[in-house]
């Protein structure tokens, strides 16, 4: 089994999945962020930090449910029309 994906294919995948990398990275600011403010005794910062990883990790999930969605009607449009059956044109 080739483990290894076509240049072509990675490309498509990386160059649609660019907001998603986008948000985990931010969303991990974040929580580091909050962490720190955490462990230096600002409650002010850290919840200011939760807060907005929280906001965060929710448009993450937001583009990538955007992202299935687009993808599921992209290729929906590509699929050829039948020419055989109840569904073809007469």
């Amino acid at each position: 089994m080739r483990l290894t994906m076509p240049l072509a294919q990675a490309e498509d995948k990386t160059d649609h999945a660019t907001c998603h990398y986008a948000g985990c990275l931010i969303t991990t600011g974040c929580l580091v962020s909050g962490l720190m403010g955490f462990v230096a005794g600002d409650s002010k910062h850290m919840q200011r930090m939760m807060r907005a990883r929280v906001v965060a990790q929710g448009l993450t999930v937001a583009a990538m449910m955007g992202g299935l969605i687009y993808a599921a009607y992209k290729k929906e449009r590509k699929r050829p029309a039948p020419t055989f059956g109840p569904l073809a044109d007469k």
